[in-house]
């Protein structure tokens, strides 16, 4: 099964965060879910600082290759 991962760059009150997701988190289902995560996670952990996209890189992720399958995770809200 193809897992693909994406680091994401933010500058967070000028000063370069990279975050790193994949599509295993219930919520991420391309490059576009990815960045808008990785900006309300920033945004969260520093509401006060000003967080700026800079970039978004998409690869397939090597660490999940000897999985013949992956169950997609539920979103469950409580």
């Amino acid at each position: 099964m193809t897992i693909k991962s994406y680091e994401i760059v933010l500058q967070i009150d000028g000063v370069d965060s990279r975050i790193m997701l994949d599509d295993t988190f219930p919520s991420i289902v391309d490059w576009i879910s990815a960045c808008n995560m990785a900006v309300l996670m920033a945004k969260h952990v520093h509401p006060s600082k000003e967080v700026e996209f800079i970039s978004c890189s998409e690869y397939i992720d090597e660490q999940y290759a000897d999985y013949d399958y992956i169950a997609p995770a539920s979103f469950t809200i409580h």
